[in-house]
């Protein structure tokens, strides 16, 4: 089977988030920065960013205050410190799943609560599950404390990695083999599909396609 290879260009979120109409913010965390957007009618407009490191932390936390009142917020995560192994366990179903999903992540993530299980399908020898975790939670958790504090309203954290199975379905380009490419402010974040599951993904800084590379 040929691989097929389908770039896409991401210069902001829209594209991996459902469209939303109602008023709500948009928080976007990477390595360096936390972006904070408004959300309406499908359309986003940057209304500041914030260093990852005390300073960013302080203005983000002044932000907070002088806005008052906050819109719904969603919360993305793009970064590199993101891992991702893919397990087969027995057809289980209810508490025993939930329990034997539990150990696997805590076994694979016990230094992070950003972690998760995602059923990828069922086959004859089980059901395949992809576990991920955000192995580096000093770059989440800060933020999150002071949304909390302000008591924000979060809806949900949501990791980029895991969300590119979405727009694989939105581009349906209908191969056994996909490798994506999504381009950001930040990095280019490819991820692997074999048949519509996630096999390897990995995010690159953008400082990678800078300099003397694109100079020369």
């Amino acid at each position: 089977q040929p691989m097929s290879w389908t770039t896409v260009l991401f210069d902001n979120p829209r594209n991996l988030l459902p469209e939303r109409k109602a008023d709500s913010t948009l928080m976007l965390i990477s390595r360096e920065a936390l972006v904070v957007f408004h959300w309406a009618n499908g359309l986003f407009e940057e209304q500041d960013r914030f260093s990852q490191n005390g300073d960013g932390h302080g203005r983000f936390k002044a932000f907070l205050a002088k806005a008052g009142k906050t819109y719904p917020v969603f919360v993305l995560v793009d970064v590199i410190e993101e891992e991702m192994k893919g397990e087969v366990i027995p057809r289980l179903r209810g508490m025993d799943r939930n329990r034997l999903l539990n150990r696997r992540l805590e076994r694979l993530f016990a230094a992070t609560p950003y972690r998760r299980a995602v059923s990828q399908g069922k086959g004859k020898e089980g059901e395949q599950i992809l576990l991920s975790g955000l192995v580096n939670p000093g770059l989440i958790t800060p933020w999150l404390s002071e949304l909390k504090e302000m008591k924000a309203w979060v809806v949900g954290l949501w990791s980029q990695q895991l969300l590119m199975r979405q727009l694989l379905r939105q581009i349906d380009c209908g191969s056994e083999r996909t490798l994506l490419a999504v381009l950001n402010s930040f990095g280019l974040r490819q991820t692997y599909f074999v048949r519509g599951r996630t096999k390897i993904s990995r995010m690159s800084p953008i400082s990678q396609f800078t300099g003397e590379d694109q100079a020369g």
